[in-house]
């Protein structure tokens, strides 16, 4: 199978999308996506205008737009324009860091025939994203990237290149995250864990875009941040939507806490046990953090049984199976 896949370019114009998918990394939004797609065809990746700009779609089985374009582009110029063009199944990927909105799709479905709708971290109750009936039946549940993260995945092989987990430990907990309006949860759980008395070694960087050069870590920072740190702080992204932190500290198989609008989405549904790694208020995370800190064993016990689950749920040859069989259906 052929697949065009078109990406939102302006945004990340200095990730270089190409040559880090031609690398088979996993990077933004759509990285895990399109890590599935590779597993069981022929992906090409291109810009919208690059795409505007080709003479023939025939080649291709299979279109799948990245709906942040429309963040870029006007809607009422370019859609016309593939309408013409696109004479082939077409679907949408649904990257906002949000709950899905009507307002996203309703000009795709004007002039698209829509196939399916990838949407990373899909609610577990469909009722609430108030669509009709139909707009329902072709939700396809996805997963997010890596972050800013390059990680190297072998198809042939099936693994992943990072797989060992790094048990020695500098930090009981760590958090590094950007202060934004529209994530005030952050900043409410950052804000009392700072007043908390009790001893524990915890390292949060929380910035501003006035400290953003001088706090935020490089990509290796990060990462160590992640692997030396006994707890890793999971906290809500946009409108209480799960982020890219997510996955990145189940790929490093290491323990987290996250709060309870985790379970809002489809993906908790893979989880067993969550009321061990799901805090519920900013008193219930205060006791999970003395917990664990005090009792290894079973902080191991339970990071454990959390990265059994993430490799059993994500696999990208199982993943890409599944959206092969939906293009089919």
């Amino acid at each position: 199978m052929n697949i065009l896949f078109v990406y939102r370019d302006k945004h990340s114009i200095k990730q270089n999308f190409k040559s880090v998918f031609k690398k088979n990394l996993c990077n933004l939004d759509f990285g895990f996506f399109l890590l599935s797609l590779k597993s069981f065809s022929n992906v090409t990746i291109v810009s919208l205008p690059e795409m505007l700009s080709l003479k023939d779609l025939t080649r291709y089985d299979h279109i799948i737009i990245d709906t942040k374009i429309s963040l870029d582009y006007y809607e009422d110029k370019y859609l016309p324009a593939l309408q013409n063009k696109i004479k082939c199944p077409t679907s949408l990927f649904i990257g906002y860091d949000r709950m899905l909105n009507y307002k996203d799709v309703k000009n795709f479905e004007k002039y698209l025939k829509i196939k399916l709708y990838f949407v990373p971290n899909l609610l577990a109750d469909l009722s609430l994203y108030k669509l009709s009936d139909d707009l329902e039946k072709k939700l396809f549940s996805t997963y997010y990237g890596m972050g800013f993260l390059n990680i190297n995945y072998n198809i042939k092989n099936q693994n992943f290149s990072h797989t060992n987990y790094k048990k020695e430990k500098k930090y009981g907990l760590s958090y590094c995250g950007k202060i934004i309006d529209t994530k005030k949860q952050r900043k409410n759980v950052i804000d009392f864990l700072e007043k908390q008395e009790f001893d524990f070694n915890k390292k949060i960087i929380f910035f501003d875009n006035m400290n953003q050069n001088q706090k935020k870590l490089s990509t290796d920072d990060y990462v160590k941040l992640i692997e030396e740190s006994n707890i890793n702080l999971v906290l809500s992204g946009n409108h209480d939507n799960i982020p890219y932190r997510l996955y990145e500290v189940l790929f490093f198989k290491s323990f987290f806490l996250i709060d309870k609008n985790f379970l809002k989405y489809k993906v908790s549904r893979n989880f067993m046990k969550v009321e061990n790694f799901v805090f519920d208020s900013n008193y219930d995370l205060v006791e999970k953090i003395k917990f664990y800190l005090s009792n290894n064993n079973e902080l191991e016990n339970t990071r454990t049984q959390i990265n059994k689950s993430f490799i059993k749920f994500y696999d990208p040859l199982k993943h890409g199976k599944m959206i092969s069989k939906a293009f089919l259906n």
